[in-house]
């Protein structure tokens, strides 16, 4: 009969075991971890389709998930007595087309079990202009939040840029103002810097354009706004 000597859990993604027998002092680590250890557990954004987690343990276990839009190539390992398995998980998620910020967990039982959650936004990744979250009552509440992008533009004639990261080839950017034009149009997958042409603002009053993002079916927009000279 088995004895649990010492247990150690770090924000539910790691446990760590040590057991004896009664009659015998020689004491079994039992190891299971995600690796690496993510604050906050696995994010993405709503473009995103793949990504992709360890398993560490020392004995067999199983994995299960709650959401249809999030699937894994491999939901159990076999591992011999003795042995300690580094096992690559790749996930696959559905684009997040439904306006909210999703939230699903994963969890893992071997000889003991871990979980994780599974967050994946409803906005693209753009990283300048930075996202503002409006919900000011629940500020750090992703699955409530509603973000914009919001960009000041000086009234007089100049060039600034957008950066933004996108997950799928045949992304685009478009803008709605004949005053304010992107100089590229079309993305494939990565990180992207890109210049607009914004003409001086001669009108009198305030304008304002919208830049709209599309990647894998999904669009966010940046709201321009430029001031008259």
């Amino acid at each position: 009969m088995k004895k649990t000597l010492f247990l150690a859990t770090v924000a539910l993604f790691s446990t760590m075991v040590f057991t004896a027998c009664d009659n015998d002092d020689t004491y079994e680590r039992h190891t299971l971890q995600f690796y690496p250890i993510k604050a906050g557990g696995m994010i993405a954004y709503a473009d995103q389709t793949v990504d992709t987690i360890r398993v560490v343990s020392s004995d067999s276990w199983q994995l299960t998930s709650g959401a249809d839009w999030l699937t894994c190539d491999k939901t159990s390992e076999q591992i011999p007595a003795g042995k300690t398995y580094s096992t690559l998980l790749h996930f696959q998620y559905a684009a997040n087309n439904t306006g909210k910020a999703r939230k699903a967990y994963i969890a893992v039982k071997g000889y003991g079990q871990i979980s994780m959650p599974v967050t994946q936004y409803y906005w693209l990744n753009i990283i300048s202009p930075a996202p503002v979250n409006t919900n000011y009552s629940q500020p750090d509440n992703l699955e409530t939040a509603a973000i914009t992008f919001p960009l000041n533009i000086a009234p007089t004639a100049a060039d600034t840029a957008v950066t933004f990261t996108v997950y799928a080839n045949g992304a685009t950017l478009t803008s709605n103002a004949d005053w304010a034009q992107v100089e590229t149009a079309n993305f494939d997958a990565g990180k992207h810097r890109v210049a607009l042409h914004v003409d001086a603002n001669h009108t009198g009053a305030e304008r304002l354009a919208t830049l709209t993002l599309t990647s894998n079916g999904v669009s966010s927009k940046i709201a321009l706004t430029q001031q008259a000279d």
